[in-house]
């Protein structure tokens, strides 16, 4: 079956509108999120203490996640309205972020289409990353999940999305100053949105940096004093949040491992048991999706000889193994601080961050064993009908059948979103009678589904609080 450009330009169109379907789902339900269980509870708080107030308490009383607090704040104090748009411009910041990394690296590489190619692949791993997450609804739906992990994470994929376009000019002394300095405050500030994060962003610097080290040595000044200038500011953002006298009021709620060698077993299992349970329970069709249609649009998509391709094509096992290898190292590193806190595994929000790690993998495994097939770097050949067959199976099985599921929820989440609102327009409205203010529950309830506790049960005191009255009940 020949296959030219003609047909893959329309190949990628259509795997891409295939791959864009569940990921507008996600934004169109997003979109009838609202406050959920500690939401209220923050929310409360924020209310009687400001913004200045909030993050001193947080600070010296709970955690010295300064950036994701103070994010979360500015939702709260903007009176929930934030609330529905978070989830929408998490997803398609996300979507650009990747697009734009991707597309910088489809020229390096000298790709075909590379913009086109680009959107497909970004598409590509951006639905891979919401289907396989284990608690998308927690990682994206929930504000308070989202803004510790998720924020962060679309705001270092724009970055070093800038970065690399940074690194690709000619730079004036004056400009390169300027990225200096945004770069260090850049980094800081997000190293303070987790641990968990600011752990996968000081580990991404570094290794960049050991990469251009070997790789690029005649543009090693450059990119490596960028490199070096995100290294300090994560470093600074980590030392300010680890610094946190609020840290030991949060830590003193767990157990830590008693010693060096019982925290290197713990995070050893935690590591080895995420990265078995993401590639079968979580995530087995969207990675083999990732797998089979990620490899054949780079080995199409990809017409010119390049250093990193004849390099890839000559060792193609070295490179499997190098990919794995960086994998499980980052995967360690992540898992690390909740090792140290909890003696255990990371909230179900968080995975979305190693996660992301195992889609990487998965996509570089994809391209590397694309390279040692492609008999030649200019060949348009042929795509074998098993292949196609295979190709299609897969988006029936895996985007179509998530964009169904999806779908088959908004009537759900909408049904919520117009209860929750007429529940808020009732208690405000009957907030100052001095007769106690009831409420029926909801017949769909979002947080069942972000598996946080309706705020009839243990958060009604939150409730209470956000809405200023100690006399409201919900029914049963």
């Amino acid at each position: 079956m020949r296959f030219g450009n003609r047909e893959y330009r329309i190949a990628l169109i259509g795997i891409t509108i295939v791959l864009a379907l569940p990921i507008l789902m996600h934004v169109i339900n997003g979109l009838n999120s609202r406050m959920l269980a500690d939401d209220f509870c923050f929310a409360a708080s924020v209310q009687n203490k400001g913004f200045a107030g909030a993050m001193n308490f947080y600070y010296y009383n709970w955690q010295g996640t300064f950036s994701s607090t103070a994010v979360q704040t500015a939702v709260a104090l903007s009176g929930g309205w934030l609330v529905p748009w978070l989830p929408a411009a998490m997803v398609i910041g996300w979507w650009i972020g990747l697009f734009l990394l991707i597309w910088q690296f489809c020229e390096l590489l000298r790709f075909q289409l590379p913009r086109l190619s680009a959107f497909a692949l970004a598409t590509l791993m951006l639905y891979t990353i919401l289907q396989g997450t284990p608690t998308v609804f927690q990682s994206i739906y929930w504000t308070s999940g989202s803004v510790t992990y998720t924020v962060p994470m679309v705001l270092f994929t724009l970055g070093c999305a800038a970065l690399l376009y940074i690194t690709r000019k000619t730079l004036s002394s004056v400009m390169l100053v300027i990225v200096w300095g945004v770069t260090v405050v850049g980094a800081g500030l997000l190293a303070g949105f987790s641990p968990i994060f600011a752990v996968f962003e000081i580990a991404i610097f570094g290794l960049l940096f050991v990469v251009s080290w070997f790789r690029r040595p005649e543009s090693f000044g450059r990119v490596g004093s960028i490199l070096i200038a995100g290294l300090i500011g994560a470093l600074i953002g980590m030392v300010i949040m680890v610094a946190a006298p609020g840290n030991s009021a949060r830590q003193a709620l767990y157990h830590k491992p008693d010693n060096l060698l019982a925290l290197l077993g713990v995070n050893v299992v935690s590591t080895a048991s995420y990265v078995g349970i993401d590639l079968s329970a979580f995530s087995l069709v969207p990675h083999l999706v990732l797998l089979i249609v990620g490899g054949w649009i780079i080995g199409k998509g990809m017409v010119g000889n390049s250093d990193l391709y004849n390099r890839v094509k000559r060792s193609p096992r070295k490179w499997l193994a190098a990919a794995l290898g960086v994998a499980l190292l980052l995967l360690f590193g992540i898992f690390l601080p909740t090792s140290y806190n909890i003696s255990g595994f990371p909230p179900g929000r968080a995975l979305i961050i190693p996660h992301f790690v195992m889609v990487v993998l998965v996509l570089t495994w994809s391209g590397i064993m694309a390279f040692s097939l492609k008999r030649t770097a200019t060949e348009t050949g042929r795509v074998s009908v098993w292949l196609v067959c295979a190709i299609v199976s897969l988006l029936v099985i895996g985007p179509l059948l998530s964009g169904a599921k999806a779908l088959a929820l908004s009537p759900k989440f909408q049904t919520f979103a117009a209860e929750w609102d007429a529940r808020d327009a009732l208690i405000r409205r009957t907030k100052n009678e001095s007769e106690p203010v009831s409420v029926p529950p909801f017949s769909v309830d979002l947080a069942d589904y972000v598996n946080v506790g309706a705020v009839e049960g243990e958060f009604v005191s939150c409730l209470q609080d956000y809405y200023h009255i100690r006399q409201l009940v919900v029914k049963k």
